[in-house]
């Protein structure tokens, strides 16, 4: 079970790391000819194309940086697309980059650290590490219970030997069509505060725990770990949620001080509206672009901080 850092806890977690990973690769390899694009977001869509881009760029280490985001299903909804996201970096001054939303529903951070484990050393590679309430309420697993227990298989990867390939992926389940009403949105305020408050309590400093392992896993492999405040809706949140919220950012703002990875938090300045969002987290295609542009400039910004260097460069 993950810990607070122990090197016993970090071998058990790497060793069921590098067993997943060779099931993963092992699957990848046999799959058939490449899918077409996808039309609409089905059921595990999202852990399909983080099983095919972690294999991928095993296979074929990049020749340049490389970005991912990490989180969960918030952080998949708040980019465009993953090529979008690339050339909007290169035509802000950033160098050419390969840029991943890797979020996933119901990703933890542990299941984040097995991500990290999978990533190609020796590749200049910035990790945005998504955080909101939700990423502090999965429990510790419970005895016998593995990592990725109840979630799709990677058995759909397509096993395909070029990047660009990777494109082919509706990553969107949230669209304009699934807007709730202010009022209804409110009411989500009070259940998450009645159902889920509770929870975020039980298991916070387990999950805090594992986000201190997380950014200190990204240092110890060459990486570059960025810890990113999350969309959330604030029209309609308003101050009922300042407690846990300030709860984690304390924390994270501590952890940054420490560890030395950013803290990134332009919640309260960008332009989103509670029409942006299907409900209070999730985005949808008018908010969407507003959230990446501004990521696009961090991105940028925090490259050019980290300098990749003359051969990534290019």
């Amino acid at each position: 079970m993950p810990g607070r850092g122990g090197s016993e806890g970090r071998g058990a977690r790497g060793r069921g790391a590098l067993a997943l990973a060779l099931c993963v690769l092992t699957l990848v390899a046999a799959a058939g000819a490449p899918a077409p694009a996808a039309a609409t977001f089905h059921r595990g869509d999202d852990w399909r194309h983080l099983y095919e881009v972690v294999a991928t760029l095993r296979e074929h280490p990049p020749g340049r940086p490389v970005v991912v985001l990490l989180g969960g299903s918030a952080a998949r909804e708040c980019t465009v697309s993953d090529r979008s996201w690339r050339r909007q970096v290169a035509a802000l001054g950033g160098p050419r980059v390969w840029a991943f939303n890797l979020d996933t529903s119901s990703q933890s951070y542990a299941r984040s650290l097995w991500v990290v484990e999978q990533l190609p050393e020796g590749v200049p590679t910035l990790v945005f590490i998504g955080v909101n309430l939700g990423r502090y309420t999965p429990a510790p697993p419970a005895a016998g219970e593995g990592l990725f227990d109840g979630l799709p298989a990677p058995s759909g990867a397509r096993g395909t030997s070029a990047i660009l390939a990777l494109d082919d992926y509706d990553q969107h389940r949230f669209h304009l069509r699934h807007v709730l009403s202010d009022a209804r949105k409110r009411e989500l305020v009070r259940l998450w505060l009645r159902d889920r408050y509770p929870v975020f309590r039980r298991n916070y400093e387990y999950n805090a725990a594992v986000l201190v392992d997380l950014v200190a896993r990204c240092r110890e492999r060459g990486f570059f770990p960025v810890l990113l405040n999350l969309p959330v809706n604030l029209e309609t949140v308003r101050h009922d949620l300042d407690e846990p919220r300030r709860r984690f950012r304390v924390d994270c703002q501590a952890l940054s001080a420490a560890s030395g990875a950013p803290w990134v938090n332009f919640v309260a300045t960008v332009d989103l509206h509670s029409r942006d969002f299907a409900d209070n987290w999730h985005l949808v295609e008018t908010g969407r672009p507003v959230w990446q542009k501004r990521l696009s400039r961090w991105t940028v910004r925090l490259l050019q901080q980290y300098d990749p260097g003359a051969p990534y460069a290019r």
